[in-house]
């Protein structure tokens, strides 16, 4: 999810620099989302310097997965 998307589903404004890597907690018709802010991936193809930290959210986004048992 890029800087947009946070907004739109968050209401937060900040620098996604300082909310990435980060558990929300989204409420959408009374069913709470898990939700983990991370760079887009456009944003990655012109500053490829962070994809060390969008792989750190991806293992965290496993790691959630298996701790809450899902099935994907």
């Amino acid at each position: 999810m890029g800087s947009s998307a946070m907004e739109a589903l968050t209401g937060i404004s900040e620098k996604i620099t300082n909310e990435r890597g980060h558990w929300k907690e989204v409420i959408l018709k009374n069913k709470t989302f898990h939700l983990m802010i991370t760079f887009n991936p456009s944003y990655l193809i012109r500053f490829p310097e962070n994809k060390k930290h969008s792989w750190e959210d991806l293992k965290k986004i496993r790691d959630k997965i298996k701790d809450l048992n899902l099935k994907i």
